[in-house]
C-alpha cells in the first residue's frame, strides 16, 4: 500500500491518492473503475479487507472494532477538526484496512483499477485530484484525461 499527501502551504495536508497493490507486478495501464469511487460528506474514505469486515461480528464486537477504528483517526474526540491524515489496521503481519481523509475533503473521488500486460489487475487507486496524474509517481499508462479527476 502506499498513500501519497501533498503538503501544501495554503491547504494543508491534503490525501493525494492511496494505492493498494495486489500483486507485485507493477501496472501498465489504468481504467477507471465507478462502482469502486467513494462519495462522502465526511471527507473520509477507506478500504476493508473482506475477511475483516465487521459485518462477520456480533454486534457489540462490531460496534468496538468500528469505535476504535474512528479513535485512531480522531486521537482529540472533542476536537473533530483534528484528525489523522491516514491510519492503517493490521492484523499480525498483515494490512487489513486503511481509512484516509479524501483529497479536498466532502465530494466524489474515482477509483482506478492498475492492469498488468495480461490485463490482470494488481492495483487499486483511490485518486484525490489534488495533484495531476502525471505528478502522481504511480507507474503505468494512465488513464484518459476525461475520466481523472475527482
Amino acid at each position: 500500500m502506499s498513500v501519497a499527501v501533498l503538503d501544501s502551504v495554503s491547504a494543508g495536508r491534503l490525501v493525494a491518492f492511496v494505492e493498494i497493490r495486489l500483486d507485485s507486478e507493477a501496472p501498465v495501464r489504468w481504467v477507471s473503475e465507478r462502482r469502486l469511487g467513494i462519495g462522502t460528506d465526511g471527507g473520509d474514505g477507506g478500504f476493508l479487507a473482506l475477511g475483516a469486515s465487521p459485518g462477520h461480528l456480533d454486534d457489540a464486537a462490531a460496534g468496538a472494532a468500528i469505535d476504535a477504528s474512528f479513535a485512531a483517526f480522531f486521537p482529540d474526540s472533542k476536537n473533530y477538526v483534528t484528525w489523522q491524515q491516514c491510519v492503517v489496521r493490521s492484523t499480525g503481519a498483515q494490512v487489513d484496512g486503511v481509512l484516509f481523509s479524501t483529497g479536498w475533503g466532502d465530494g466524489c473521488y474515482p477509483a482506478y483499477l492498475g492492469q498488468s500486460a495480461g490485463g490482470d489487475v494488481v492495483s487499486v487507486v483511490l485518486f484525490g485530484g489534488v495533484l495531476p496524474w502525471n505528478l502522481s509517481g504511480l507507474p503505468g499508462e494512465a488513464p484518459p484525461a476525461d475520466e481523472v479527476g475527482p
